[in-house]
């Protein structure tokens, strides 16, 4: 029995080789198969919470004074002074971004508008340690890996008399940045390295009763490998500007042709997002705007590609509080991409409608959408 055994076990042994020598199917060799991996990217304007236009455009102190009151209270309400008025409620607006972020599966997520108020020094909102801390009470662990601040605003606002005493004043404070942030955690096995952030040379510039208030724009960006494939791409999340659009067709050239742009590297693959202010085909006072710059300079957009119907990212108003109000204005919040061996499968516009609560509060957690896309890779 032995013997029978050892000799059959050597025939089949003869047989396997025998076929491993022969040569198989054109390309079936499975040495050189090609390998694929997926990874979903988001790009988030946050809306800061409140319209600057009135104090922008504000003609004396008394306006000015005013209209930065009304910023204030339309983004933080009444509560860093102990009232309950959430204003804009970022809190609860930022908890409905982590929600969006968890439901999409985001490994990476381009934030703009991240803000962070402070009140007499003191933090009242960071958004973005928002967003981390609600998606941590939901088990996952983001991190911001790159941050880029632009705007900035100090000043000392008059409260009003009554309900506050006479002559009683806060001294608030506004900070916006470009933020990428990561999963970190075991359900992402990206890679990241290199980060980087800059301004645009090119800014615009406000005139006010006090003097210039420029608004500086900005990137931020990661490089990441994707082990699966042992490939690297790029990704590149920016604002540009909103009122100006030669400034911001100059900020787009620049992230096109500057040597020190992130996009001009010598990796093939790179995935840009942002909110760019700005529509395919439109040519305001007849400038060719950022979005076409972009596509001018060999990039893919995924709506354009992947989309269906007109994609729209803008049009709540400033008060978020219409539950009818729907994105119906633009698409200026993009995911794109360049590079072989990279390709958009899946994208759709994300847009929460908020659980009222019992206080007042917005029912959208942004002005805009977000766009999130489902990427393949492969090892070409």
């Amino acid at each position: 029995m032995a013997l029978r055994k050892n000799v059959r076990w050597l025939l089949v042994a003869v047989v396997v080789a025998m076929v491993a020598g022969l040569p198989g199917p054109a390309g079936a060799d499975h040495n050189d198969e090609d390998r694929e991996a997926e990874f979903t990217v988001m790009t988030r304007n946050l809306y800061f919470g409140a319209d600057l236009e009135p104090v922008v455009t504000a003609t004396n102190p008394d306006e000015f004074q005013q209209a930065l009151l009304g910023a204030f209270f339309q983004a933080l309400g009444d509560v860093p002074l102990g009232g309950v008025d959430p204003g804009s409620n970022p809190w609860a607006r930022m908890a409905a971004v982590a929600a969006e972020i968890e439901e999409s599966g985001a490994d990476l997520v381009g934030l703009q508008e991240a803000a962070v108020w402070t009140v007499n020094g003191v933090e009242v909102a960071n958004f973005v340690d928002l967003i981390i801390a609600e998606l941590a009470d939901r088990g996952l662990q983001y991190e911001a890996v790159v941050s880029q601040t632009g705007f900035q605003f100090a000043a000392e606002i008059d409260l009003p008399s009554p309900p506050f005493p006479p002559n009683t004043a806060l001294s608030a404070g506004l900070a916006i940045s470009d933020v990428i942030l990561a999963r970190t955690d075991l359900g992402s096995g990206l890679k990241l390295s290199n980060p980087q952030s800059g301004n645009y040379e090119n800014f615009f510039v406000f005139d006010t009763p006090f003097g210039a208030l420029p608004f500086l724009r900005q990137w931020v960006s990661i490089d990441v490998k994707v082990p699966e494939v042992g490939k690297k791409f790029r990704f590149v999340s920016t604002h540009l500007e909103a009122v100006s659009p030669l400034v911001r067709a100059q900020q787009a050239t620049e992230l096109v042709t500057s040597p020190t742009s992130p996009l001009n590297t010598g990796r093939r693959q790179v995935v840009l997002v942002g909110d760019f202010n700005a529509e395919v085909g439109v040519t305001p006072f007849g400038i060719i705007d950022a979005a076409d710059i972009f596509l001018g300079s060999g990039f893919a957009d995924a709506w354009l590609e992947e989309g269906e119907g007109p994609g729209f990212t803008f049009g709540h108003d400033a008060s978020l509080a219409d539950p009818t109000d729907v994105l119906d204005d633009s698409r200026i919040d993009y995911v794109m991409w360049r590079g072989d061996g990279l390709e958009a499968e899946e994208v759709a516009v994300v847009d929460t409608l908020l659980d009222p609560g019992p206080l007042p509060r917005p029912l959208w957690p942004s002005d805009h959408g977000g766009v999130v896309a489902e990427f393949e890779i492969d090892d070409d």
